[in-house]
């Protein structure tokens, strides 16, 4: 099967899990929220295509791979309100620590991934680039949705949060990177 077949799956399945959990399960309006859940979709596709690209089961994804990790930092950023992300703020105006931390895991996730792309930006080795993008994604999955995790009799639907599935495939590429010689292409 041609890679953009499976990317194509990934996503068509990461899009009908976030609006399966956050519309039909869930009180939202639709309409307020439509892009929210895309960007969710953006994000899990972003990682399920890092994780069976770093498992083996998904070569030459890289444009695909950057494509949604472009999209979800884009839609992320115009999205960043109160009105969307009520626990990262104390108010309107004012982020809470742990919204502060939230932001800063995202943007050094950012970097290294850039830095990652240009392989000369940071000079440390590319095994070791990974590991710190997925160490900084884990830790904003975590920072997002680590107190809705613990409880999952208030999961919407049942389903688990898309922070956790994120959270756990990034948590078993730390180890398959760690285990093997990394060679990524």
């Amino acid at each position: 099967m041609k890679p953009y077949y499976k990317i194509f799956i990934i996503f068509a399945l990461a899009l009908i899990y976030s609006y399966l959990r956050y519309i039909i399960f869930s009180k939202i309006r639709f309409d307020f929220m439509m892009l929210y859940v895309t960007n969710k979709a953006f994000a899990l596709s972003a990682v399920s295509i890092l994780f069976f690209k770093i498992s083996r089961d998904l070569k030459h994804a890289n444009i695909f791979l950057n494509v949604f990790i472009a999209l979800h930092i884009s839609v992320s950023i115009f999205l960043l309100n109160p009105e969307h992300f009520d626990k990262l703020y104390i108010d309107k105006l004012q982020f809470t620590v742990f919204g502060l931390l939230f932001l800063l895991s995202g943007i050094l996730a950012a970097t290294f991934w850039i830095s990652f792309i240009y392989k000369r930006l940071i000079d440390i080795s590319l095994k070791y680039k990974l590991l710190v993008f997925l160490f900084f994604v884990m830790m904003h999955n975590l920072l997002l949705g680590f107190s809705s995790w613990i409880n999952y009799s208030n999961w919407v639907g049942y389903l688990p949060p898309i922070t956790l599935i994120s959270f756990l495939f990034n948590l078993i590429s730390v180890f398959i990177i760690a285990k093997k010689k990394l060679i990524f292409t």
